[in-house]
């Protein structure tokens, strides 16, 4: 952003993703958040492993996706947790954190055995500083198979 930016002055974010998504900001003099540069445009930034991995139940949350943060501010985080079920119904859940630190589960779902799942995250408000990696992760009981996650970020507003 500019140096010594003022009141309403936007500014473009590119190359916010290798995928070229761009972010819109304005400049808020007036508020009283730390953040200042509040978002006004463009698409979520997308992680995605739709590889098939196969799912650990191991009861502890594993990170498959990560994104990491180009400025210190405000995010929201979707996402989606996908799998099968092998012989065993298994309790799963999606959720995130901050440099491979759990801090909140986004959603749950439980599945009876040999059923396929979807869970799907419920938007969560982040605060992260400059280069944090956000992780989004997924918890199962059980293992399971063809497993697939997806995470979207979407700037609130930044420093």
């Amino acid at each position: 952003p500019p140096p010594y930016p003022r009141d309403g002055d936007i500014w473009i974010a590119t190359a916010v993703t290798a995928n070229g998504v761009r972010w819109q900001f304005q400049y808020n003099a007036g508020s009283t958040s730390a953040y200042k540069w509040e978002f006004i445009g463009g698409p979520p930034a997308s992680v995605i492993d739709i590889s098939g991995f196969a799912i650990s139940g191991t009861s502890t949350w594993t990170s498959r996706a990560t994104f990491v943060t180009v400025r210190a501010g405000e995010y929201i985080l979707t996402g989606g947790f996908k799998g099968s079920n092998l012989s065993t119904g298994s309790s799963n859940s999606m959720g995130y954190g901050i440099n491979g630190s759990v801090v909140q589960g986004m959603g749950a779902t439980f599945a009876p055995a040999n059923v396929d799942f979807n869970c799907i995250g419920m938007p969560v408000d982040a605060v992260t500083a400059t280069g944090q990696t956000i992780n989004f992760m997924y918890y199962a009981q059980y293992s399971a198979v063809s497993g697939a996650l997806t995470g979207t970020v979407t700037p609130r507003r930044i420093a």
